[in-house]
C-alpha cells in the first residue's frame, strides 16, 4: 500500500534545498557566506548545491546601480540582514 507522504530523507532533502535558497539569497550568492551563516564548509555547500540541483552564480545580482556591491564576509552577522547593532 503507498501511502501519500514523502519519506524522512526526501523531507529533508526539500527542507535543506528551501532553506539553502533563502540563505543564498540573503548572501547574493557567494557561497562562502553562506557556508558561514548555515555552519558548514564550503565543499559541503557545494555538493548540497550539486544534489539540490542549485547553481550559487543563479543568485548573484548584476552588477548594475539598483544592486550594490555584495555583503563582505567580514562584517558580522547582524549586519548582514540590517539588524541595529550598538546602542540605539
Amino acid at each position: 500500500m503507498q501511502l501519500p507522504f514523502k519519506t524522512l530523507d526526501q523531507v529533508r532533502e526539500d527542507l535543506e534545498r528551501e532553506y539553502l535558497t533563502a540563505v543564498l539569497k540573503a548572501a547574493r550568492g557567494d557561497v562562502t557566506l553562506t557556508a558561514r551563516i548555515v555552519g558548514r564548509n564550503r565543499t559541503k555547500i557545494y555538493t548540497v548545491l550539486k544534489q539540490s540541483g542549485l547553481v550559487a552564480r543563479d543568485f548573484r545580482p548584476s552588477r548594475s546601480p539598483s544592486h550594490p556591491e555584495p555583503i563582505s564576509a567580514k562584517q558580522p552577522l547582524k549586519e548582514w540582514f540590517g539588524i541595529p547593532v550598538g546602542p540605539a
